[in-house]
């Protein structure tokens, strides 16, 4: 009866575990500073935030009870390297591109819940886009839904991962960063054609394990 039990529960495991990878188009070719993620350890908040294809900002709000702030920690022009212009589809030619680095924050907590990385592609989205962006508290999800534009997500792959270098600051001014973090990349698709590349990084204590 042990070993039967053991056995249902690896086959429930692997369809688990197939179930969560099938949404990710390009797991095979994640970085190699991504490392596997044992699904089974995950919260189903943090299997949440790993598949879910809505704004970010609201399902933190929504688990953690606690309104969010998006603190922009960088953002500028920049050159695409040869793996922007692949996942971008962008054409041989020069190309400037803009990245935007940001924390998700609790008002009150000052708890860092999420780090984020995307890379826009200017002209492959409305001409007061990048503007309106970088005035919105609530961040890019919040601004493509003021904006109505209809997008389409592509998630590629998924993995744990290191803090980056450039969220230090961030960390610093709120709670500890656990590490490693739970990190995922898509694509958002604009008109048929990849516009903007996002890759975003959660700690994995739990806020909502406390509430």
């Amino acid at each position: 009866m042990e070993a039967a039990d053991t056995a249902f529960a690896g086959k429930r495991r692997t369809l688990r575990d197939d179930l969560i990878s099938s949404y990710f188009i390009a797991q095979g070719q994640r970085p190699s500073a991504f490392s596997d993620v044992d699904l089974a350890t995950l919260t189903p908040y943090l299997r949440a935030l790993l598949v879910t294809d809505g704004a970010v900002t609201r399902l933190l709000e929504g688990a953690v009870l606690e309104s969010v702030e998006v603190r922009v920690l960088d953002q500028r022009m920049v050159e695409p390297d040869g793996d922007l212009i692949a996942l971008l589809e962008l054409p041989a030619t020069a190309f400037s591109l803009v990245r935007r680095r940001i924390a998700i924050c609790g008002r009150q907590s000052r708890r860092t819940y999420a780090f984020a990385e995307s890379v826009l592609v200017p002209s492959r989205l409305p001409s007061n886009f990048i503007g309106l962006l970088a005035h919105n508290p609530r961040g890019l999800g919040e601004s493509i839904d003021q904006m109505r534009l209809e997008t389409r997500r592509e998630l590629l792959w998924f993995g744990h991962a290191a803090a980056p270098a450039w969220a230090a600051p961030a960390a610093d001014n709120t709670a500890a960063v656990h590490l490693p973090l739970l990190t995922r990349s898509y694509r958002l698709i604009l008109g048929g054609t990849p516009s903007i590349l996002i890759s975003e990084s959660f700690p994995i204590d739990d806020p909502t394990s406390t509430k």
